[in-house]
């Protein structure tokens, strides 16, 4: 996710055990890597909880969000060790295919 963030604020990230408001830096942009991210970049890039709260008194005011959801082909091959340095750090996760990852995924949350 790719995100210019509003002043009026709303977006909130889980953080040591509580939702936080993410801050608003001018001329920044928020992103939001997912979970398919923090595998391949072994936990380097990490996948945030978040959540939109709507904002003004009662949570009044409106706000636009556009999304699109896009990822790699699903026989593209995910593996840490493509992006480790030679040397360094162990592979945290095994080398899988983002269609594998998808599924593995869908499976967990209807059950």
């Amino acid at each position: 996710t790719i995100l210019l963030p509003s002043e009026k604020g709303g977006l909130e990230v889980w953080h040591d055990g509580k939702w936080i408001s993410a801050p608003c830096i001018p001329g920044a942009f928020i992103v939001n890597a997912g979970d398919l991210i923090q595998r391949w970049t072994n936990d380097r890039w990490k996948s945030v909880l978040h959540r939109v709260m709507r904002v003004g008194e009662g949570g009044s005011e409106d706000r636009l969000s556009v999304v699109l959801f896009t990822g790699p082909k699903k026989n593209t091959v995910v593996d840490p060790r493509q992006l480790l340095e030679a040397g360094g750090a162990e592979a945290r996760y095994p080398a899988t295919t983002a269609g594998e990852h998808l599924q593995e995924k869908l499976r967990k949350i209807s059950n």
